[in-house]
């Protein structure tokens, strides 16, 4: 796990232009505030449809409703586990599940894909509408959340000699690495007009590497332009 307060303070170190970026693709807080109502609306209605599955449960005779109503009300309690931790983050309060009777440490045996779609067919349109404006919500937080850790873990790496070292040791690492650095137009040609001062001994000449990574450049671009991030939050 990442230490949070590490991620914390790396996230303050961002240089000026990127803090100023964030801030002005970040929300102000009245959308914060909506987002969290919209969150919160979803959260009781789920606590709702728990307690009229269990009825279901109590009232079941055949094993199959029995296991169909309890794989729902396990999958609505961790969806709701889910939901109030993001609530917690982006409001600073307790993440409190005391009401739910949850065990992070027992393993569910069912399909939860396959009970989703299954959740999801017996809602109505107005709680289907709602239900995918606030998993769109979560999901973006969620991806917030993974590109400060990854910002914060790729300073880590580029302030330890150590991490560095251990970095240059994985061909994957430093593949990936190239790959990112020749996809962004501000290092291409940094990159390879250093490259091209070197004398190489081995290897392809580097116009020759310049011309490849070019075109597999221009057509992850294309790919990139083409596809839309799921889940845009709406104002």
């Amino acid at each position: 796990m990442t230490d949070d307060k590490f991620v914390e303070n790396v996230s303050e170190e961002k240089p000026e232009e990127v803090r100023e970026t964030d801030a002005e693709q970040g929300q102000d807080e009245d959308f914060e505030y909506d987002d969290v109502e919209i969150l919160q609306a979803t959260v009781d209605r789920k606590l709702r449809e728990i307690a009229d599955l269990r009825t279901k449960l109590s009232r079941a005779r055949s094993d199959a409703n029995k296991k169909k109503y309890g794989d729902l009300i396990d999958f609505l309690i961790s969806d709701i586990v889910g939901y109030r931790t993001v609530i917690s983050d982006l409001t600073d309060a307790e993440c409190d599940l005391t009401d739910l009777e949850y065990d992070p440490d027992r393993i569910s045996d069912y399909d939860s894909e396959e009970v989703y779609e299954e959740y999801l067919a017996g809602l109505d349109e107005k709680d289907r509408d709602s239900e995918t404006l606030a998993d769109s919500i979560r999901n973006d937080y969620c991806d917030d959340v993974l590109e400060d850790v990854f910002y914060a873990v790729g300073m880590k790496i580029l302030s330890s000699e150590d991490l560095l070292d251990a970095v240059a040791d994985s061909d994957f690492v430093v593949t990936e690495l190239g790959r990112a650095a020749v996809m962004e137009d501000s290092l291409y040609d940094l990159i390879f007009s250093e490259a091209e001062d070197e004398e190489e001994e081995d290897g392809e000449p580097y116009e020759t590497l310049k011309t490849k990574s070019k075109k597999k450049g221009s057509k992850k671009k294309s790919k990139k332009k083409g596809s839309k991030k799921k889940g845009k939050k709406k104002k």
